[in-house]
């Protein structure tokens, strides 16, 4: 029983310090991630000899920089509503 209220202890201990990442940061790190996805894609891309998976390559590339068009533009509403985010 002794075990068991310790192990209670520490996971309460454990939850009370984990630290809770602002949407803010979260949105930049998807958006850092995105964009090396796009590299990655990219320089397939450049090195791919066969024409079609050089167009997919090509054609996905470009869809992941839309959708990143679309995290900058959340990124700034999330900055300007909690100015305190802003360069975080």
């Amino acid at each position: 029983m002794r075990v068991s209220a310790l192990h209670a202890k520490a996971l309460t201990t454990f939850k009370k310090e984990v630290v809770k990442v602002p949407v803010a940061a979260q949105v930049k790190q998807t958006l850092a991630d995105l964009k090396g996805v796009q590299s990655t894609l990219e320089t397939f891309a450049t090195h791919e000899e066969n024409e079609e998976s050089k167009r997919l390559l090509q054609r996905n590339a470009q869809r992941l920089h839309e959708v990143m068009v679309d995290f900058e533009k959340r990124l700034a509403t999330l900055e300007f509503a909690e100015p305190q985010y802003k360069g975080f």
